[in-house]
């Protein structure tokens, strides 16, 4: 029977090319490593690699049985994991990704009633944009992403859940020129944007812009900034425009004194939905679901 020692001895030697370099590497003999890697095959009836003058050439094979193995061993890290917290609920770590639209709500809103809730649980916050936060859910190095930007692109590796569907509206200062007349999209595209993320033509609130009046919006924002109140900032010293989802939290002081304007896209609804991105093939930590607990529990109770 494959062993998960054995599995560990075969990343090793794959990844170091040579069995020295590999037996150097996990603190193993080489003679060990030999008998460790001679077992293996032995076992599945198959050399796993062409011995060469400049190292170890994985077979066809070896990668196929490369490739299984590490989905094995993570597998096992995750049990490892959930096991030790099962043991400690109150204890354990966490590492959230977040894109934008979802930062400064994580960061300003459930991690300080997270904290101290569970103040033994570690927790670490990264900023990620859609292809790193894919790489780093893939290799397991995060348990999952917060986005509110819809720019992540769905597939069958990963599963997702709204947590709340927040209408995004447009921002100005009280004396912008846009507010002198009648609200156009084209009009408005003649004033510098400034949003959380990049709109790229395949985004879902360009094309449904551009479906909604017939025509290809190219959309460049003048400046991408993750940081709201930043945005916020801009928008009340310039004649830039911002796109941002109905969170008053960040704004409301303005909005009441009449600093800055709030409006819609006319008849044309645009929503934003702030979810959540895991693996498929991968189970919920249980500090992962007590902070999606708080997640959902904030964003049932905020009006909009």
């Amino acid at each position: 029977m494959i062993t998960l020692k054995q599995l560990n001895h075969l990343q090793a030697i794959c990844q170091y090319g040579s069995l020295q370099d590999a037996a150097n590497a996990i603190y193993l003999t080489r003679s060990a490593l030999t008998r460790s890697l001679h077992n293996l095959e032995e076992i599945l009836g198959l050399a796993l690699f062409e011995r060469k003058k400049n190292g170890m050439q994985p077979t066809d094979f070896c990668l196929h049985v490369l490739a299984q193995s590490e989905k094995v061993l993570l597998a096992v890290k995750d049990i490892q994991r959930d096991a030790d917290m099962a043991c400690n609920i109150e204890q354990g770590s966490l590492v959230i990704l977040v894109g934008a639209g979802a930062r400064s709500l994580i960061l300003r809103q459930v991690l300080p009633k997270f904290a101290l809730a569970y103040p033994n649980i570690e927790v670490r916050i990264s900023e990620a944009m859609p292809e790193e936060a894919k790489e780093l859910l893939l290799r397991r190095e995060a348990d999952f992403l917060i986005s509110g930007d819809g720019s992540f692109n769905r597939n069958d590796d990963f599963t997702f859940e709204i947590i709340k569907a927040i209408p995004v509206l447009i921002y100005v200062r009280k004396d912008h020129p846009i507010l002198e007349k009648e609200l156009n999209l084209i009009s408005l595209l003649g004033y510098p944007l400034v949003t959380a993320s990049y709109f790229s033509p395949e985004h879902p609130f360009i094309k449904k812009i551009s479906t909604k009046f017939k025509t290809d919006i190219k959309v460049s924002p003048k400046i991408v900034c993750s940081d709201y109140m930043a945005l916020k900032e801009i928008v009340l010293n310039s004649d830039s425009w911002m796109v941002s989802p109905n969170l008053n939290m960040f704004m409301d002081k303005e909005l009441d004194d009449g600093q800055l304007v709030s409006m819609s896209f006319g008849d044309l609804v645009l929503k934003t939905d702030i979810s959540t991105i895991e693996l498929a093939d991968r189970s919920r930590s249980p500090a992962a679901k007590k902070f999606l607990k708080m997640c959902h529990a904030y964003f049932d109770n905020i009006e909009l």
